[in-house]
């Protein structure tokens, strides 16, 4: 029987007395692409001192790689779903990956998916691996260790077509796992197709007026947030659903429950009832927006094509129209940076926006399919609202509302919840994932983890949640 060696990504080291067996007591950690949730132990050892549970060297591109594959997959000590030797074969150096996937029949091949492992031979003498976190054309995003910033994580954009060395090993259940399956090589043929789903509601508010939206959560009746000066309180009944407005117009949002066709505030923050309106009816859809630029929010409703615009916030709706069809669904933002919130709709395969607030269609959009979830916010900082479209983890953000995605790409997995606000106070909106009780900010929008945070239960619902 053959010996089997360990690997050590872009070199070759010979094992020695001296090197630490990592136990393999070491759980995948919750991981986001952009993060380096590499195990402490094994970052912050030397490398190739640890040889970690996945039979590598601590520090190289194999073993990260291998990491990352069995956080996607969920292995676990004692059921790790990929390790040097699996299949009964040995990945070893990073040159070999390649011919070992194909003798346990895997497929290799030059098209890149999001979650394949990018192979190459001629980065190092011992060849190099990284997980493809993106694909546009001819380049791929990689995710990797041990190039580029000396023996830690980075991520760079690649041009894999001129390297004919290259190759995409497709690691069996990758795909399935992170809902891609068939991706193709360019995320534009991905998304395309109809809309329907509601705009997403931010799932923060800035609830202590500084500028910065905080995360909340209702566990029970209790209404709680992350940071900022708020305190906790309890907030209507189970049954109700929380929204989040700025009713008053003094820059700071304000807590609401909507309980059948009644509409509850708390505008001091103390979890009494401060106001209370009755409109509409209970299967309405509701949505909130400054529609006539005074300064403050108001409350709206649509029925089946019917807009319900609730300006004074009193016992009846201001302004009562028909626009659109009943299959339509309401869509609403500043458009054109004015301060006033203007009304759109989804309608099958495309966002129609009224930029003009004439009950008119002045701009058709196409962005994503018909079970992509939209969110509305100012991405890009310049005033006006733009469109954002989520499908699993694909990214897709159109800022000009011209139709098309101006940037796109995969962050994070299927199954998070995407949330949005500006949570830096620098004017633009930002996106998070919510992952059970785990929240991962990213300010900037480089598919990349800014903050992380662990709070509350998994199960607890969101501050916001439309």
């Amino acid at each position: 029987m053959a010996r089997r060696t360990l690997a050590a990504a872009c070199c070759t080291v010979t094992l020695a007395a001296a090197v630490l067996v990592l136990p393999a007591a070491t759980t995948p950690a919750v991981a986001e692409t952009g993060v380096d949730d590499y195990p402490r132990e094994l970052r912050g050892a030397g490398r190739g001192a640890v040889i970690d549970p996945w039979r590598f060297y601590n520090r190289y591109c194999t073993s990260f790689v291998a990491w990352r594959l069995n956080d996607i997959l969920g292995g676990t000590p004692g059921n790790w779903k990929f390790t040097n030797f699996t299949g009964g074969g040995q990945f070893s150096n990073a040159e070999n990956w390649d011919e070992n996937a194909r003798r346990l029949g895997w497929k290799v091949d030059r098209n890149p998916t999001v979650g394949s492992v990018y192979q190459t031979e001629t980065t190092s003498w011992a060849g190099h691996v990284a997980m493809v976190t993106a694909v546009d054309g001819d380049r791929v995003k990689l995710e990797e260790y041990n190039l580029g910033d000396g023996a830690y994580h980075h991520h760079r954009w690649v041009n894999w077509r001129s390297d004919s060395t290259a190759d995409f090993i497709h690691v069996p259940g990758v795909a399935q796992a992170l809902s891609v399956e068939g991706a193709s090589a360019t995320t534009a043929t991905r998304l395309s197709g109809a809309e329907r789903t509601l705009a997403a509601g931010p799932a923060a508010a800035d609830l202590d007026g500084d500028g910065a939206d905080e995360l909340g959560i209702r566990d029970g009746v209790r209404v709680k947030v992350a940071d900022g000066q708020v305190p906790n309180v309890d907030w209507g009944q189970r049954s109700d659903e929380l929204f989040s407005l700025d009713l008053d117009g003094d820059g700071r949002d304000d807590l609401g429950l909507r309980r059948g066709n009644t509409f509850l505030f708390d505008t001091t923050g103390d979890g009494t009832v401060d106001h209370e309106v009755s409109f509409g009816r209970a299967g309405d859809l509701m949505f909130t927006g400054d529609f006539d630029g005074d300064g403050d929010d108001e409350v709206g409703l649509w029925r089946d094509g019917r807009w319900m615009l609730n300006l004074d916030m009193q016992w009846a709706a201001e302004q009562r129209f028909d626009w659109g069809r009943a299959t339509d669904r309401p869509v609403v933002g500043d458009w054109d940076g004015d301060g006033t919130t203007e009304l759109g709709l989804r309608r099958g395969g495309v966002v129609l926006l009224d930029t003009r607030s004439n009950r008119g269609i002045d701009r058709r959009i196409e962005l994503g399919a018909a079970d992509h979830t939209l969110h509305v916010g100012d991405f890009d900082g310049n005033g006006t609202d733009d469109l954002l479209m989520r499908d699993r983890g694909w990214f897709r953000y159109d800022l000009d509302k011209r139709g098309g995605a101006d940037d796109t790409y995969w962050w994070g997995r299927a199954t998070d919840v995407t949330l949005t606000g500006d949570f830096d106070g620098d004017g633009s909106t930002d996106v998070a994932l919510r992952r059970g009780s785990r929240f991962i900010v990213d300010l900037d929008l480089d598919d990349a983890a800014d903050r992380t945070l662990v709070w509350g239960r998994a199960d607890a619902d969101l501050l916001d949640p439309r």
